[in-house]
């Protein structure tokens, strides 16, 4: 979803007259902390659908501590309103994954919404990395998964709150890098 948001960002900047050079010139602190971060989840990811099973009681721990790290480069350049927005969706996911033994809740009816009885049956198996099916137990559950963007969207996604916030301020913040830029060189 964050693809989503970056991409209709740069499209609305550039629309609004902004150039993507301008995006280079983004002055944020902790660059190679957030795409660690990413990178992390990413890898994890790979190396678990790859066959590398025994990584996955890892994952609760993990998980978790990446939240922790994008908190930090938030809080490393919390002079930008936008980076403060994601901020606001960081910490939403991380208190509902935190709250949650380390994996986000995903509302059983967003699953068979998009997914269908078969991703409802490997979601019942555990299988997911940093995911886990609602419950009564689930605390923060309004803070979970449970929103759906189903076809024609291009790509049928289940997103939390945290997950909005996030991509406004990414979205935002494009636009500012794209149009800034531009702003500083017009002629007086």
């Amino acid at each position: 979803m964050l693809l989503d948001f970056f991409l209709l960002g740069m499209l609305v900047g550039w629309l609004r007259g902004g150039r993507l050079r301008h995006l280079a010139s983004l002055d944020l602190r902790w660059i190679p902390a957030i795409l660690a971060a990413f990178g992390l989840q990413a890898a994890f990811s790979l190396a678990v659908r790859w066959g590398w099973t025994e990584l996955l009681p890892y994952a609760p721990y993990l998980y978790p501590l990446t939240f922790v790290v994008l908190l930090a480069a938030v809080w490393m350049n919390r002079e930008k309103v936008e980076l403060l927005v994601m901020g606001a969706g960081v910490l939403a996911n991380f208190l509902a994954i935190a709250a949650n033994g380390g994996k986000m809740p995903v509302a059983r009816e967003a699953v068979v919404r998009l997914g269908g009885p078969a991703a409802l049956r490997r979601m019942e198996a555990g299988g997911d990395l940093f995911h886990q099916l609602a419950d009564s137990s689930t605390r923060l559950a309004f803070l979970g998964d449970w929103m759906t963007l189903p076809p024609p969207y291009p790509r049928a996604v289940i997103f939390s709150i945290g997950d909005v916030l996030i991509g406004v301020g990414l979205f935002l913040l494009i636009q500012r890098a794209m149009l800034d830029g531009s702003q500083d060189r017009r002629p007086a």
